[in-house]
């Protein structure tokens, strides 16, 4: 089972790994699970669509109440001056 908040995207990728070979645990030599775990980290760490899957599945921030600090990979939420709308018109 994968553990709700890892400390880093490694251990997070890494939960991710063994819980993709607990299916193959039983059935293949550690030696074949050894090659098949450095072959998932390769993909994880190289190639775009499984490093975008990677980001998407790891657990994200959430806040507490209103107005804590945003996740670090967060995109920025833009200035809205008072009386305006999102687009910057007036009321």
């Amino acid at each position: 089972m994968i553990p709700p908040e890892p400390d880093t995207e490694e251990a997070f990728q890494d939960a991710l790994i063994e819980e993709a070979l607990g299916a193959y645990r039983d059935l293949v030599p550690p030696e074949i699970l050894a090659v098949m775990r450095e072959e998932m980290r390769l993909a994880l760490s190289e190639h775009p669509v499984a490093q975008r899957v990677a980001r998407r599945a790891a657990p994200r921030h959430v806040p507490e109440r209103s107005g804590d600090a945003a996740a670090p990979h967060a995109a920025p939420v833009p200035s809205q001056s008072p009386g305006t709308r999102s687009g910057g018109r007036k009321r």
